[in-house]
Order: C-alpha cells, then structure tokens, then sequence
C-alpha cells in the first residue's frame, strides 16, 4: 500500500481508499468513521465550529463537517450505528486564539454527538500536543501520534 491521501485544514473525505488517509491537528478537530463491512472511511479537519453566513457544506467549519457526514450516510445508504467513530485534536498549545480555539472545537464536536445520539469509540481530545493521525482506508485502524510543539531554527 502505497497511496496516502492527505487531509489539510478545511477538507474533508468520505468513501473508499485503498491507502491511508491522514491529517494533523492542532486546535482543529477531526471526525473519523469507518464502515467495517464496506470498508468506507471519513475523515475530517474542521478549523472552527461555524461561521456566520457559510455555505451548510463548508467543511472548514464543525457545522458542515456533520451536516455532510449525515448526508454521505444517507448517500451511501448506511446508517450512523454501522460505522466506528473517532474524536482527535482541539489541542490550546501556540497562544491565546488557540487555547481558546481548541476547547470550542471539542465541545462543538461533543454536542454534536450528543445530539445526534453517536458514540465515540476512540477519543483524543484536549490537551497540549498537536497529533497525526491516520485512517488505514483497507482496513480501519487508526493510528493517533501525539507531537511535540515544533523547534523555532535560527536565529529571531
């Protein structure tokens, strides 16, 4: 297995991959699903929980990352409780904005859940770390690295 399929701030996949499909986070928060039977895989990376006047779709926001996921469900005829579900990131290392920004994206992501009656089954949330994550698209392991902040080179 060669392909690896990345995931920057703001995209968002949903489907078959005979690869990994990866992302890393800091304060952005992603959403993992995957389908044992039909081996479809979802992974997301949103930046914020809404904004106003955004597209229902624009997957840079929490807001559009689950409306989309509900409908890539129904598209696929599957439903929420056939899938394994994951919570990564909202981490508050680089600043102010940022310890401010993560903690809004896991308890976006939170309700979220909630409300929509889904349950976790792997979760790293919080904290201080960025993380790399990884979605194995054949056969659904995830791999959740935790990073140290990056080392400033040279001179100010």
């Amino acid at each position: 297995m060669n392909a690896q399929q990345f995931i920057l701030p703001g995209d968002y996949f949903f489907g078959e991959f005979d690869g990994l499909i990866v992302t890393l986070l800091g304060s952005c928060v992603a959403v993992s699903l995957w389908h044992p039977q039909r081996r479809l895989a979802a992974l997301t990376h949103y930046l914020l929980p809404s904004a106003p006047d955004a597209d229902p779709e624009d997957t840079r926001y929490g807001e559009g990352v689950f409306h989309r996921l509900q409908l890539d469900m129904r598209r696929h005829r599957s439903h929420p409780s056939e899938y394994r579900m994951g919570l990564f990131g909202g981490g508050g290392r680089i600043g102010n904005l940022h310890e401010r920004v993560g903690p809004g994206n896991v308890r976006f992501a939170r309700e979220c859940f909630q409300r929509l009656a889904w349950r976790a089954e792997q979760e790293a949330l919080g904290g201080t770390d960025y993380r790399r994550l990884s979605l194995d698209g054949r056969t659904g392991k995830l791999l959740c690295q935790c990073l140290s902040s990056p080392i400033q080179v040279g001179s100010p």
